[in-house]
């Protein structure tokens, strides 16, 4: 979204205002919140990744730290630093990506 400034000079008092121009003033919501098909489709799609990367994460998690056996090698160890780490990456970036750019249209 961008919005287009016109100069007016006022030469009288030597300074300079900046107007909108007329056709983004009458705006209720502000321009471009209408959702179109592609901002349904990213949303859409994020919030599936979003969902299959909690669950997947979360089932490793549990299933890691519910079975003694699993936590004793070092491999499992990892692969649940990584599930962790997968997680914050879920809830932070993909949060602030496509998601928050869609809501904040609304």
């Amino acid at each position: 979204m961008s919005i287009h400034l016109e100069r007016e000079d006022n030469l009288e008092k030597n300074t300079t205002t900046l107007v909108p121009p007329p056709e983004t003033l009458n705006y209720v919501d502000g321009p471009d919140t209408t959702w179109t098909p592609a901002d349904v489709f990213r949303l859409s799609t994020v919030l599936v990744l979003m969902l299959l990367t909690l669950l997947g994460n979360v089932i490793v998690i549990i299933t890691i730290v519910s079975c003694a056996e699993l936590r004793k090698k070092r491999v499992n160890i990892f692969i649940l630093n990584l599930a962790v780490g997968d997680l914050m990456v879920c809830f932070v970036s993909m949060k602030r990506g496509a998601v928050g750019r869609v809501v904040s249209k609304s």
